[in-house]
Formats: structure tokens, sequence, C-alpha cells
């Protein structure tokens, strides 16, 4: 079974291993470092670093080494002591950790780290990148929170989350935990001689955190229960975690054989007789795949060869299965059989449901799923001389209604990205949304930003603020900021003139205007805007004076904040390390149709093998395979820019600018939904230079408006409207 994608960067750089060392383990009882305990620890990791592991060491004990050197006995309780003690004790521990290190020739580096540098995408990439080149330089990074200054992760004492989220961003094999305590108990071992140690986790429910207590000593301030929700994060991710007694002899090089139940380095399969099936399991993710035929087909033959595959983003682990069966034919007969293959999260069984399901119900499945993907084919039919372009907006279509998915507790939202970030809304957000809305989905927009401000709303966020990430169960993972607000304004802005809903502009009205409020806050009244922020803000602005008009209200406040910001400037020059995605928006806005036509299909050239249409942008992880702000990337230049469809549904406009690629003899696009109304529209050329432009609704009251030798002209739409214009 393959290694997830997220962990391609293993094969090139060597397994690596992220070591967490908690206070507990590392200090006497008396609150002082064990130096004995940490030349034993250095002892270790030099072992499996000699044996191919990459190791980061994530180290608690900076508090209680400073109130060691401060000569304070009991952890105090107040912030300022306990930022003191850090100070004084990260400077002490860097030192021991790099003297212990230093008899076995290995150089250390302190990394500090906060929440901002893993909440921020442009800070989370130099975190990783510096990580990279550490390991690729044979040094140990000695990592701990920063918690001179980090004042919400002394209140939480969260080292075990803190190591975690560094496994997930170097891309970690496996995470050991070095604890006071062998590792998950049925009840608190300290207090209950009969308490049982449950040896393997694959699903962290509610009993599991039942059993989870809390910090269990004077000078740390984690416990079960921290290291349960780190296990949760890593399960995410596919990465497995190792709780072990640090005490106990050899831990660490035990854990990285395998010998705690980790299954490192193999995947798992096998052929189950009785259901005729082959069956795998993911070492690095609790994730179960089957396949086989119907359960009326017996196999002949099952061989199990333990052998490499994959496309390149694998470690070059896994496991495969050849399934042989023998079909009896008459003469000139016929005979069918299916091959299935399902998976199951967090358990076999549910893999054995999956498969059972597909045995019984096929039929109707596929007959659902056909359906499901006819709907959204019909929406917005676009036909055009490229074939792979065309594919390829096809499948853009099919992954961003993929995408989204159902809260537990009610609600939509669209996942980032998959395999690696399967969190909700996250990194462009408000970009990857806008790709549902030339494809009939502005109510499915609509209620995902319902569900945006009801997520904030229960996270008790600052007024303006809305969150940035939100985890597949409802639970924000990061805030956003000025940029996440005013996009989010932008958005809403954007929807209505896709949808025309006033009454959805009425219940956004409350939160755009606490959003402009917010961004007024930040910026001084808006006349200390940064640069990189201008044209977020100034479409803010502009979407918010848009929904006062809609709903009746007064626009011209907001109108008249517009006044206070810089005058847009024309840049028509390309940046020479602007991105792909950027090329192709800048040359649609300038109307480098052509232009755009060729960077388009330098995207489509950049599908993932077996996923065809999974546009990434450049700046996307090794792992990452469908990235839903890249679906907007080809999306919205093809209907806005190619297509021409700029709608104001609210007013019942359409501006239309078409335009036909040099080559092309045309193109057409069928049920495309605006405000309720379905239109179509064509090119057709007639001249090397002249193309004749239709477009059809079945409604009443539309206006279109178009540029005509450099004039514009209202013309009425009713029925059809045919135009010859100039490219």
């Amino acid at each position: 079974m393959m290694k997830p994608a997220g962990c391609a960067h293993a094969a090139d750089h060597g397994k690596r291993l992220v070591i967490k060392i908690g206070s507990s383990t590392l200090t006497t009882s008396e609150s002082k470092i064990d130096y004995a305990y940490l030349a034993e620890v250095t002892d270790q990791v030099a072992r499996v670093r000699a044996a191919g592991w990459r190791p980061i060491v994530v180290t608690s004990a900076a508090i209680a080494c400073g109130l060691e050197r401060l000569s304070i006995e009991k952890r105090p309780h107040d912030m300022p002591s306990l930022q003191a003690a850090a100070s004084v004790g990260q400077s002490a521990l860097s030192t021991a950790y790099a003297e212990a290190f230093a008899r076995h020739g290995i150089v250390t580096s302190t990394v500090l780290l906060t929440r901002r540098d893993t909440a921020d995408r442009r800070a989370y990439l130099h975190a990783r990148d510096t990580f990279d080149r550490l390991l690729e330089l044979g040094v140990v990074p000695i990592v701990n929170e920063n918690d001179t200054i980090s004042v919400e992760q002394i209140r939480f004492g969260d080292n075990d989350t803190l190591a975690a989220l560094v496994a997930c961003l170097v891309e970690a094999d496996l995470m050991v935990i070095l604890s006071d305590i062998e590792g998950l108990f049925d009840a608190n071992p300290h207090f209950d001689p009969e308490a049982k140690l449950i040896g393997r986790v694959e699903a962290i429910g509610p009993e599991i955190m039942a059993v989870a207590g809390g910090a269990g000593t004077t000078v740390g301030s984690g416990g079960m229960i921290t290291k349960i929700k780190a296990a949760r994060v890593l399960m995410v991710a596919g990465i497995p975690m190792v709780v072990c007694n640090g005490r106990r002899a050899g831990a660490i090089v035990a854990a990285a054989r395998g010998e705690d139940g980790a299954e490192l380095g193999r995947d798992v399969g096998e052929y189950d007789e009785q259901e005729q099936a082959f069956f795998a399991r993911d070492s690095r993710n609790p994730w179960h795949a089957v396949w086989g035929a119907d359960a009326n087909c017996r196999v002949l033959q099952a061989d199990l060869p333990q052998s490499v595959y994959g496309f390149g983003n694998t470690q070059g682990k896994g496991v495969n299965g050849r399934l042989f069966y023998r079909l009896r034919l008459a003469a000139n007969g016929q005979a069918a059989m299916r091959l299935y293959i399902a998976g199951g999260y967090p358990s076999r069984s549910k893999a054995e449901e999956a498969l059972a399901l597909l045995r019984e119900k096929a039929e109707t499945l596929l007959a659902e799923k056909r359906a499901r993907i006819d709907r959204v084919m019909a929406r917005s039919a676009a036909t055009m001389p490229s074939a792979a372009l065309e594919q390829s907006v096809n499948w853009a279509k099919l992954y961003a209604d993929w995408l989204v998915r159902t809260l537990p507790r009610g609600g939509c939202a669209l996942c980032c990205d998959l395999p690696e970030h399967p969190a909700l809304y996250g990194e462009g957000w408000a970009k990857a949304m806008e790709a549902l809305l030339p494809l009939g989905g502005a109510a499915r927009v609509q209620e995902m930003l319902h569900t945006l401000v009801g997520v904030s709303a229960q996270a008790q966020m600052a007024p303006g603020r809305l969150a940035r990430s939100v985890s597949l169960s409802g639970k924000v993972l990061q805030v956003g900021g000025e940029r996440e607000s005013a996009q989010f304004v932008a958005l809403v802005h954007r929807t209505l003139l896709w949808s025309g809903d006033k009454t959805f502009a009425a219940a956004m009205l409350p939160m755009t205007g606490l959003c402009i409020n917010y961004l007024r806050r930040s910026t001084k009244g808006f006349e200390d805007v940064q640069e990189d922020m201008l044209e977020d803000v100034r479409a803010a602005l502009v979407g918010h004076a848009y929904i006062l008009n809609l709903t009746g209200a007064d626009d011209a406040p907001t109108l008249a904040l517009l006044e206070k910001l810089p005058a847009q400037r024309e840049e028509s020059d390309i940046a020479p390390n602007a991105t792909l995605a950027e090329r192709t928006k800048r040359h649609g806005e300038h109307v480098h149709v052509e232009q755009m036509i060729g960077c388009l299909m330098q995207m489509v050239a950049s599908a993932a093998p077996g996923l065809p249409g999974s546009i990434r942008t450049e700046d996307a992880a090794p792992g990452v395979l469908l990235q839903a702000r890249a679906a907007a990337g080809m999306i919205w230049p093809v209907f806005e820019c190619l297509f021409g469809i700029r709608p104001d549904a609210g007013h019942k406009t359409i501006a239309w600018h078409p335009h036909t690629p040099i080559g092309w003899e045309g193109w057409k696009m069928e049920n495309l939904c605006i405000g309720g109304a379905s239109f179509d529209v064509a090119s057709e050329r007639v001249s090397p230079s002249h193309a004749r432009y239709t477009i059809r609704t079945q409604e009443t009251g539309w206006t279109v408006r178009v540029t005509e030798n450099g004039e514009e002209k209202a013309l009425p739409l009713d029925g059809e409207l045919s135009i010859v214009m100039e490219d």
C-alpha cells in the first residue's frame, strides 16, 4: 500500500524522526535537569541517526531549567515569572543539548517557534525550508516553544501539539513522545494498579478521550490529553506516533525499529479467503483498502508479492496483490465480472462494509454517481476546439464539486487540498470558492459563507475576524486576519453578482459591516493600507457598497472611504517570478487571450499522473494532488476572459466581452446559471478578424452590455442577441 503522497520527500532526504521529550522525563523530581539521562538520550539519537534517520528533538523543560537556575523550587503561576524562567532556562537548556551531542560529533541548532509560525502560510514555508536545510547539513534541530513571548502556549502547556505540528511541517515518518509512563492506559497507572496498557489506537473517539487525564507533575504542563490531541493531528497527516516510557533503556531505538507497533517501513497486505478479496493497510495512516470481484466469482489463485509501486509520490514502500479468476464461456458466449476497489477508515471492518455495499448495490451506486456527474457536466457545459483544455475544465468542475464537504453539525465548506491538507477553507479559500459560481454553485457558496460566519461566531472571534482554516469536524484551526476579512466581503459581493439574492445580501450585511470596521481599525481609517493589501481592501469597499445598495441602505459613506485609497495602478508588465496562475490572470485582464490560453495549456500539463485536471499551483507541497484554489485558476480565465461573462444578477445585467483566439473557429457554452436564469453563449468565426457572438435565454428583462468600436452599449436581451465583433 502506498505511503501517503505528502511524505514523498522521505525517499530523497532520509526518514525523519521527531522526538518529543517532556519536562517530567527530562527533569528530576526536584525540578532539575537530569544530565545523566540527557546523555543517554543523545546516545540513542546518535544511534538512530547512524541508522539513516534524520532526527529532530522537540524539548520541554526550558521553564524547569530556568527555575533551577533561579533557585525556585515550585512552579509559579503568574505569567511574568514563567516568562522570566523560560528566558533564563532556554539558554541553559540549549547549551546542555549542544554539549551532550558534541560527544558524538553532532552539531545542534536551536529553533524557537510560535503558533504564528505555523498559522501563516509564508512563515510556514520558510520554517519548512529551514528545517530541510538543517537536516541536509546533518544538524539535529532542538525545537522549543518560544515561551518568552508565546503567552498562549504557556497557558495551555501544549508542547505535544507543538511536536505534532513540527512533524507535519517536516513530513516526518514517525513521532516518538518520551513520557513518564509506557503509553495510553485505560486508567491512571500512577493510582490504579489494575490499569491496562492500550497497545494500539487506530481511531480517537469519545472512549479514548475519556481515558486521558490531566497533567501529572509539578514541572510540566501537559498530560495524556495533550498527547491524544497530538495523535489526532498526526492521524490526519498519516504520521504514526509512539508514546513510551522515556526512562526505558533503548526506547527511542526500539520505536525507530518498529518494535513499539509503528510498523515502520512496511505496509501490510493479506488475502482473505472468506471474503475472496485482498486487504491492505497503510503503515502511515489508519486507512484500509480492499479489492476483489463479485461474491460469486471465486479466486483461482492469490499471489502476494511485496513489491514497490507508485507514481513518484511514494516512499518506495508498498504491498500489492494479484488475484486470478477463471471464466468459463460457451462458444460465442459472454460473461461479465465486476471488479471492486473500496476503502475504509479507521478500521478494516469499515473496508469490509464498503466492499459488501458495493457488491450488494453496485448498479444503484453506479447510477447515482453517473447522475451526479451528468448534473455537474450539464451545468455550464463548455465546448472548445482544444480537447485537452475542454477536458481539464470538465475535470476542474468535477473536483470543485467533489471538494465540497458537509460538516457534522450542519452546513458545508470547501476542502483545501488533498490528501496533505484535508482542512476546510484554508489558504486562498475565497478564490477557491469563487470557482463554483460560474458552475451553477452560487447557492452552495452562500451556504458555505453562512457556515463560515457561524463557525467563526462559535469560536468567539473578535468582531470582523473570520476563521482561516477549519477542521473537518468544524473546529477552527487558524484565525484569519485583515486579508481574510477583506476577501470575505469581496466574495459575498461576487456571489451576489451571480445570484442576485437580496435575502442573502441582508443576512451577510452585518458581518460585512464588521469586516469593514475591522479593516478601518487595522489601517488607521484606511489611510495606512499596506501595498500588498491595497487591492483586497479596495475590492472589500466596492463589495460592501454594492451590498448596501442592493439592500436599500446608504452606500455613500463607503464610497467616500474608497477615495482615501491610492489610485489603482495600471501594471501591464508581468513579474519574472510570477507564478503560472498569476501570469494567466494577468494575460486575461489585459485581453492577451492567446497568451492566456498558452498559460492554461501549461496548467493542463501540470496535472498529476492518474488524476487528469488536478491542476496545482507552484507553491503546492509535493504531496498535494488536488487544490481547491487551483480549480479557480482554470475556471475563471475561461468563463470570464474567454467567454467574457461578467454578470450582475441583482440588476439583471451582463457585461459581455467575449473573445475567440486566433486559430479557433468558435466555441459554445450551455446552461450557464445566473440569478436563477439559464443562458447559452456561443462564438462563430466569420472572418479572420471577426466573430459572431450569440447569447440566448428564455428569461425576460435582462440587459447585455457590450463594447463595439470602443463604445459601450446596453442592449436588451429578448430571447436571443447576436452581434459581430472584432477580436
